[in-house]
């Protein structure tokens, strides 16, 4: 569990913050999401039965060529946000 950070400018091919595959979870509190970028998935990408959670997380200018936010290509991925705010 990450709580009460920041992440700012990160890069990456595939999820520019967070990279999540077979099983593995992600989960962020409190945290702050500003102008993070990758090719697919601009804070998040998910594959395989990956899983996310994010709470009264901010996610501010992140982008990316496929998915500014979050890109998921499993229908078995859990990816939620719960009182979050997107800009």
């Amino acid at each position: 569990m990450v709580t009460n950070s920041s992440f700012l400018g990160n890069s990456a091919r595939l999820g520019g913050v967070f990279f999540t595959q077979m099983n593995s979870v992600v989960a962020s509190n409190l945290s702050t999401f500003t102008g993070n970028l990758a090719v697919t998935g601009g804070v998040l990408y998910s594959q395989n039965d990956g899983a996310a959670n994010f709470t009264a997380c901010l996610f501010k200018y992140n982008n990316a060529l496929n998915a500014a936010l979050i890109y998921s290509i499993n229908s078995l991925n859990s990816i939620f946000i719960t009182e979050g705010k997107i800009t």
